[in-house]
């Protein structure tokens, strides 16, 4: 017969000893988000904005035009067809860059049809300071992709 002192852990012990140590890491990675880099959030915000204006310009059978409201934020407005003339602003898709997080050109604006189709290929930099540039490429068939 074994004693008590050579049997080990028991079950609830080892549930015990996991349980703190899933707090602890689950704790520390609090303190571990705040070290994201704002540039990659970025990239990740643009690509599903552009997704999402896509995906409203087919729910809606509109065409949906996405352009830089400055250097830092995105908005859209829809209009019958790409080729309007008048545009209607829908303030329900803003999108504002992450803190130090800029487009290095805002003279450009895509429109995707009821289709789902780009107006044109288009590359949107964004740059950060400390993280350096980015590039997301958006092909004429809608979808979009980031460079390397």
């Amino acid at each position: 017969m074994l004693s008590r002192k050579n049997s080990g852990f028991t079950m609830i012990e080892a549930l015990v000893i996991l349980a703190v140590l899933g707090i602890a890491v689950a704790g520390a990675s609090l303190f571990l988000k705040p070290a994201a880099a704002p540039l990659q959030s970025a990239t990740v915000l643009t690509e599903g904005y552009m997704r999402q204006i896509r995906a409203r310009a087919m729910s809606t059978t509109s065409a949906y035009r996405m352009a830089p409201i400055d250097s830092t934020r995105l908005g859209a407005s829809y209009a019958a067809t790409c080729g309007a003339t008048t545009w209607t602003d829908d303030p329900d898709f803003d999108l504002e860059l992450p803190e130090g997080v800029e487009m290095s050109s805002t003279a450009w604006n895509l429109c995707f049809s009821s289709r789902g189709l780009a107006s044109s290929n288009l590359t949107i930099s964004l740059q950060h300071d400390q993280f350096g540039t980015r590039d997301i490429e958006v092909l004429l068939g809608g979808t979009s992709r980031v460079l390397q």
